[in-house]
């Protein structure tokens, strides 16, 4: 290690010009990053709703329905407010990209078999206007609440729209113009706002964790400087790591925002620990001396802990989603970067710069006199309680995950979608799918999709469904009076379908497609549970017949083609991180004794871990799946610090009881300093709008917590009693 440390003495100003060139490569990626809001993220690749998604917008224009709701303190069912809506229809679909404008106010009245436009009508005959609206259902969209009045309006954006965020935002001005008071809904909506979280998230989140993190360390180390150098590393990785998503992909997104927080968060471990123990060394022998020793003390460790956590990352390799790999790769780099610059910038700052030493707290450190006690029997009893308390609740983990409840309450997005929820009853929607050889608007198909409506309607899962055969039911009603009915001869149905085919405020391309002979349904799941979802789904296959089969698509289902495989893939990354690291740590000690005990506080910390977010109700999805690969990775950092340390002082005292309270003196400091600081530290995601980062907060907190314990106080219980069985092997282990 000295002739390491002599090298970075002879070759400063070398090593400060590449880390200038490093950062300013890092700065131009950063340059060069966009969001990205895209859903698709989040989906397995080989999700078959996610095909036939994309199939229906390919077939049908669009994919989604942006709903816009009005707000009146009146009852705006009169001349001047419908006059103002049907303005703002208007303008709504002059916006570039509007595929369909649907208002509860037709821009076209029929009276016997001629239109008339409705501005003009309504002047001189309003009641016709009411009926008319009334007849064709247009009326169940002003709905009165509360005390006050809602009306809703459907913005259809074209499929190819290429800024669905600067469309929303059109729309929103436009409304906003005429009629202040709204809320906003839909799949588009949901994704782009996004983007405004996520600028929150990158330039509050990370400054913020690092300065808490900073706080704790310096109390625990007791030195400002040293806290500062001890960060360095993992501010820099951060940094570089953005630059390398920069130039490597040119975006960021819900996912990967991540990615510099947890670089921040948990490579600060590797400076944490040199500088506590170069602290250590400093006062008893020259400072070049103190860095080489420092590394001979922790090096292995560093490198070892570099490589489990990023082991841990790489394990999202397997989940088959976009959005994860990415995590997995860029989080591992980030990991490998803030690794990396701990073994330049740490010697180098040490070596050029002068600390002021912190007062000694030695043995009177409550820390280690509260670990010291807790070694033996009670760390046994200890673990054994706390997975006897936790095993049961892995069974009450849920995979109920969506994008509604992913953003927190206190949101305007979330508040917008539970309001329009609480007037209509409707969520956001999803789409049935039907393909029939017959001819679509013949009565035999018409009937059939009207009586598959009924059913799932009456089933009480989905609230409004609607397909192109309620507009042609309603209108045979008003031309040749009755109730609402599909027409009962084929010539009438095909006369209705051209007849409202010609009108330009509707567009029943959106809803049947006679060339491919397909249709589509419009529905509103009540909401976006997976038992929800899965019943609707029963219900359609059941009405699926050799002439007109259905399936069921839309985003909603996309998501839960995610949660039905998650436990599968939580699983298998489980257990190839497991074993990964269990083989790096064999490769290092080359005793399995030594790897078991070494793997005990990940063991535990996985039970604590499923089986709090089972008591705490937090849904297992792709973004909390993480924190199990990633519990492996960190979590056993603390054992390998254990562990090195352990052998370090082993190798110069052949007493086990003091090579045991040394190792305990000197690692229980930065051990405990470090979880604390990264549970701290991850806290500032408590303040983000996105639900699951304030489960990540609750689950880091658990896990960092009883590994840390777990290591301190079982491993050493563990290596006491077996410690002449790792040196059985001819004394490889030291």
């Amino acid at each position: 290690m000295l002739k390491y440390v002599e090298f970075v003495d002879k070759n400063r100003k070398l090593l400060v010009f590449i880390l200038m060139v490093a950062n300013l490569l890092a700065f131009l990626g950063i340059l060069r990053l966009r969001i990205n809001t895209d859903y698709e993220l989040l989906i397995p690749k080989n999700s078959p709703h996610m095909r036939s998604y994309r199939e229906m917008m390919k077939r049908f224009g669009s994919g989604d329905q942006l709903m816009v709701v009005l707000e009146y303190a009146e009852n705006p069912v009169t001349p001047s407010h419908f006059a103002k809506i049907l303005q703002m229809v208007e303008k709504l679909r002059e916006i570039p990209g509007t595929k369909m404008v649907v208002s509860p106010i037709p821009e076209a009245i029929f009276v016997g078999f001629r239109a008339f436009n409705t501005r003009e009508l309504m002047n001189r005959d309003f009641k016709r206007v009411l009926k008319f609206m009334d007849k064709m259902g247009y009326s169940d969209r002003i709905v009165a609440k509360g005390g006050k009045y809602y009306l809703m309006i459907n913005v259809t954006p074209e499929a190819s729209l290429s800024n669905i965020r600067l469309f929303i935002k059109e729309v929103r001005k436009t409304v906003e113009e005429i009629h202040p008071e709204f809320f906003m809904s839909g799949n588009s909506y949901l994704q782009t706002r996004i983007f405004d979280y996520l600028l929150k998230i990158l330039f509050t989140l990370p400054p913020a964790a690092f300065l808490i993190m900073f706080l704790i360390f310096r109390f625990r180390i007791g030195s400002g400087k040293a806290t500062i150098f001890s960060m360095i590393p993992a501010g820099l990785g951060s940094l570089w790591v953005m630059g390398t998503m920069g130039w490597m992909k040119g975006d960021i997104s819900m996912i990967t925002a991540l990615v510099p927080i947890f670089t921040i968060i948990m490579g600060s471990a590797d400076g944490l620990h040199f500088m506590s123990h170069y602290l250590e060394n400093v006062d008893k022998m020259e400072r070049k001396e103190a860095v080489a020793e420092t590394l001979r003390a922790v090096g292995n460790a560093l490198i070892m802990t570099t490589l489990t956590t990023m082991a841990g990352f790489l394990g999202l390799l397997m989940i088959p989603t976009t959005g994860m790999k990415q995590m997995g790769v860029f989080a591992a780099m980030g990991i490998g970067y803030a690794g990396l610059a701990s073994w330049v910038i740490l010697p180098l700052t040490t070596l050029s710069a002068c600390i002021n030493l912190p007062e000694k707290r030695g043995e009177g450190d409550p820390l280690h006199g509260f670990i010291v006690k807790m070694i033996g029997w009670r760390a046994v009893l200890i673990s054994v309680l706390l997975i006897a308390l936790f095993l049961p609740g892995i069974w009450l983990v849920k995979t109920d995950f969506n994008f509604i409840t992913m953003y927190k309450p206190r949101t305007a997005v979330r508040r917008n979608v539970e309001k329009i929820r609480e007037i209509f009853d409707i969520s956001v929607p999803a789409f049935i799918l039907y393909r029939s050889d017959e001819n679509l608007i013949s009565p035999k198909v018409g009937l059939h999709v009207l009586s598959l409506e009924d059913a799932l309607q009456s089933s009480g899962l989905t609230g409004e469904v609607f397909s192109v055969y309620d507009i042609l039911s309603r209108i045979n009603s008003f031309f040749f009076g009755g109730a609402p009915g599909y027409p009962s001869n084929n010539v009438r149905a095909q006369f209705l379908y051209r007849l409202m085919n010609t009108q330009k405020f509707l567009d029943l391309s959106s809803f049947v497609n006679p060339a491919f002979k397909e249709g589509c349904i419009i529905f509103f799941p009540v909401d976006l549970s997976s038992s929800v979802l899965a019943g609707i789904e029963k219900r359609v296959e059941a009405f699926s017949t050799p002439e007109i089969e259905y399936d069921v698509t839309g985003l909603p289902y996309v998501i839960k083609d995610m949660n039905d495989r998650i436990v599968f893939d939580q699983n298998r990354v489980i257990l190839v991180v497991l074993a990964i690291v269990a083989g790096m740590m064999f490769i290092v000690y080359r005793n399995i004794l030594m790897v078991f005990i070494s793997m005990l506080p990940v063991l535990i910390t996985l039970v604590m871990l499923f089986g709090f977010m089972g008591y705490a109700g937090i849904d297992l999805s792709l973004v909390t799946s993480n924190m199990a690969s990633i519990t492996i990775g960190v979590g056993i950092d603390y054992s390998i610090h254990f562990a090195g340390m352990y052998r370090y002082y082993r190798r110069k005292n052949s007493d086990v009881e003091k090579a045991l309270r040394e190792t305990s003196k000197h690692v229980a400091k930065p051990v405990f300093a470090n979880a604390l600081g990264l549970a701290l530290g991850i806290s500032v995601m408590n303040f983000s709008p996105m639900t699951f980062h304030t489960w990540l907060s609750m689950i880091m907190w658990v896990t960092m917590l009883t590994s840390s314990f777990t290591s301190l106080t079982l491993v050493p219980t563990f290596i006491g009693r077996f410690d002449d069985r790792f040196l059985g092997a001819r004394g490889k282990w030291l």
